[in-house]
């Protein structure tokens, strides 16, 4: 073949990739904007996969309420249960809850152990003797957290297991 009708064909090819990329595209958007239209409704012959991106787009739905609820700090990073923001202490495993320095409604500042209110010129809680400023006390919150991720605790009434433990010793609950 000559030079020119390769180059001719490699053309018509690009064109023709270029294309069905094109298609795909539109493909895409119509079977969005049907499902979206019809996502209730769906014709028989299709019925299956839209309760299957139905039950999808749920479970995307709860993972995204989930992320949002750990940033926001109400779910206990131990055991997954639900914590309020006046929470020190996790109802449901008994972990103590380490936030960073949280201020009240009428704007003084709350010690993030303990949840006793403070002066801003304080250094350390006055409750708790917690360190109340700076990278240091960063890092003791960091400290914190992970002494307290060593510890084990009960699910059920919030005692110290030890990790070999097989059952809570205070109330019996079977550990493993």
């Amino acid at each position: 073949m000559e030079k020119s009708q390769n180059n001719k064909i490699e053309e018509l090819e690009k064109n023709s990739k270029q294309l069905l990329e094109q298609a795909e595209e539109f493909y895409k958007q119509i079977g969005k904007k049907y499902y979206e239209l019809h996502s209730t409704d769906a014709e028989e012959c299709i019925r299956d996969e839209v309760e299957k991106l139905n039950e999808i787009n749920i479970q995307l739905k709860y993972i995204s309420e989930q992320i949002e609820a750990y940033k926001n700090g109400h779910i206990c990073t131990a055991c997954g249960g639900e914590i309020s923001e006046d929470d020190r202490f996790c109802p449901n495993c008994g972990k103590q809850i380490i936030r960073e320095n949280t201020s009240t409604d009428n704007g003084n500042m709350q010690c993030p152990r303990c949840g006793e209110v403070y002066e801003e010129h304080q250094k350390f809680c006055s409750k708790c003797g917690f360190l109340l400023s700076g990278e240091e006390m960063k890092q003791n919150i960091l400290k914190e957290e992970q002494k307290e991720s060593m510890q084990h605790v009960c699910p059920n009434c919030g005692a110290e297991t030890d990790e070999n433990m097989k059952f809570c010793i205070i109330c019996g609950k079977k550990l493993k």
